[in-house]
């Protein structure tokens, strides 16, 4: 009877485990954007709530930037939903790199993202905005055929086709 106890004891604390880590992943999910590793709106909102909370107890100064992507639509519509993923990737791992680690990153939706800079003043977020946008500009987008992307093959082939239904374009040969 001791022997089955210390079994069932042992598979209580492997299900335990199990069932944490599920818990910890879940949590994870419900704080970040599902597509870049930032905060989700939701997440990003409470943590600016905090933040300013904090910066009113302590007196201490808090900027918020806003990036709005010029001309993502286009990125899209050129290269395909498959490229606009990357491109949103690869700003929000700029915007991740270049800010302090107790800066806090979300994507709020589509294109716009955020930052909160605990502890800086206006001069260093109009300071800090300049340098994310220059970075960000810096950015190029190609369309690298060689990739054999399906999932971009087919989002080309799908705007080819509802540019030829709405007859703006012939239909493919």
């Amino acid at each position: 009877a001791i022997e089955a106890l210390s079994e069932e004891v042992l598979a209580l604390r492997a299900q335990t485990e199990n069932l944490t880590a599920h818990l910890e992943e879940s949590r994870l999910l419900a704080d970040h954007d599902g597509l870049c590793p930032v905060f989700n709106r939701r997440a990003f909102e409470r943590e600016v709530r905090r933040e300013i909370a904090l910066a009113g107890r302590f007196h201490t100064p808090l900027s918020l930037i806003f990036l709005d992507l010029d001309r993502f639509k286009e990125v899209n519509d050129l290269f395909g939903h498959t490229v606009g993923d990357e491109v949103l990737l690869h700003v929000s791992a700029i915007l991740t790199r270049h800010t302090r680690e107790t800066d806090i990153v979300g994507r709020l939706g589509g294109d716009e993202f955020g930052i909160v800079l605990a502890q800086a003043t206006e001069q260093d977020c109009l300071r800090k905005a300049g340098q994310l946008a220059q970075k960000i500009d810096e950015l190029v987008v190609r369309d690298d055929s060689r990739s054999g992307d399906l999932i971009a093959l087919a989002d080309q082939a799908m705007f080819i086709e509802k540019a030829r239904r709405k007859g703006s374009a012939p239909a493919p040969r």
